[in-house]
């Protein structure tokens, strides 16, 4: 939510620290986010606390773009404007109307991305930079597994993935449903 303030502070405002912002994020999306994930995790190391950083980082660029870009849309609008005229502050224009109005893409957006969350962390527990072995995850779990699909006990590695698969689909499916009735609402 604090990223999410910055993002929302810095394009409302505009100017010189929202276009230094926005070439630091383009520097972030010039990679693949998986190899950047696998990058920022082998420097931080393994562990729940550094996967959650790595994961929000590599996130990061995708609400930044979605929140900039809304919010400067929703400033644009008449009741944003009619606001500021009647003499309401910056930080009260920006908590009751701009706030609010510009949500609605985050949130629809937050559960297709919590989905590819989980593929990046099941994909760095498989490679073994992940939360450590003694902890139950599905990626390290499939990994563990591999050598026993080689020697016909499929049942160790095939059910965490199809698990993992129900779970990100489920995610998917509840981002497609919300982008819908969002998309329904606007009409």
């Amino acid at each position: 939510m604090l990223c999410y303030f910055g993002y929302l502070l810095g394009s409302c405002r505009g100017g010189r620290p929202d276009d230094v912002l926005m070439r630091v994020l383009d520097v972030f999306q010039a990679f693949p986010t998986f190899v950047l994930a696998l990058a920022v995790a082998a420097l931080l190391g393994g562990g729940t606390a550094n996967l959650v950083a790595v994961i929000a980082l590599v996130n990061a660029p995708a609400y930044a773009r979605l929140v900039r870009a809304e919010v400067r849309s929703v400033r644009e609008l008449p009741f944003v404007e009619a606001s500021r005229v009647s003499g309401a502050s910056f930080w009260g224009v920006l908590w009751r109307h701009v706030l609010p109005n510009s949500l609605t893409p985050v949130r629809v957006i937050a559960p297709l991305n919590c989905g590819w969350a989980m593929l990046t962390l099941a994909g760095l527990s498989f490679l073994g930079l992940g939360v450590p072995v003694p902890t139950a995850e599905w990626g390290a779990m499939i990994s563990l597994g591999t050598g026993d699909v080689v020697a016909g006990r499929w049942w160790t590695s095939v059910p965490p993935g199809l698990f993992l698969l129900i779970c990100v689909l489920g995610f998917s499916l509840l981002g497609e449903g919300l982008q819908e009735r969002a998309d329904s609402t606007r009409r």
